[in-house]
């Protein structure tokens, strides 16, 4: 397993991925990217 399910420390903020090497800064700017895509998906329907 790679990528943020593989780190359990929610302290742990940036990663790289092992599989392609992307660098990803922060867990919780991604998370809110997550969140917004879905409301929007939600209001879409």
């Amino acid at each position: 397993m790679n990528g943020p399910l593989a780190v359990k420390d929610l302290s742990v903020q940036s990663w790289t991925c092992s599989k392609c090497g992307t660098y990803h800064e922060s867990r919780d700017y991604n998370a809110a990217l997550n969140i917004a895509e879905a409301a929007k998906n939600m209001l879409n329907r």
